[in-house]
């Protein structure tokens, strides 16, 4: 018997794997995660048009950010000659699941990873936009501020207690 602890939509590679060898898999996820309307609100498509490099750091920005510029009228036309950056393998992952191919993935997939790639793409003309978790640090920011460029993070989700626990528990 194994317990799974991830969000829901999160789960079922490693579900399916483990079921298909036998186990039982119990859902209960720790982390629920809700929309900052707040902070989408302050993306526009006029915002979305300025940004130079969009630097994505989690499957959940992704999925919530490709949500909110789809609410908004923004595909995936618009992101056409804007750098696109993926944090990893995973976060790439979700992105093509929206037509969108990110032009950088570090091997090193960490933030740090992330800012030694940046760090020779980035100068003082570009605008950067982050959308982010609200337990996210400004390691990040902080990082592509000093290589000069402006850069707004958008903290456009939230991670709450989960509450959805699976019903065999009950």
């Amino acid at each position: 018997r194994f317990i799974h602890c991830r969000a829901r939509h999160q789960q079922s590679k490693l579900t399916t794997q483990l079921q298909s060898l036998g186990a039982d898999v119990l859902h209960i996820p720790c982390l629920k995660i809700e929309k900052n309307d707040t902070e989408l609100n302050k993306i526009s498509q006029k915002v979305l048009s300025k940004k130079t490099i969009l630097v994505f750091t989690s499957e959940n920005g992704v999925r919530c950010f490709m949500q909110h510029c789809i609410n908004i009228g923004v595909d995936a036309r618009q992101f056409s000659g804007k750098k696109i950056a993926a944090i990893g393998q995973h976060t790439s992952d979700t992105l093509k699941s929206y037509g969108i191919c990110p032009d950088i993935i570090p091997d090193e997939q960490t933030s740090l990873g992330l800012c030694k790639i940046l760090e020779s793409i980035i100068s003082k003309d570009d605008d950067v936009g982050i959308p982010t978790s609200s337990e996210a640090g400004h390691e990040l920011k902080n990082h592509i501020e000093s290589f000069g460029a402006r850069v707004n993070q958008w903290p456009i989700y939230i991670n709450k207690e989960g509450l959805d626990i699976d019903p065999k528990l009950i």
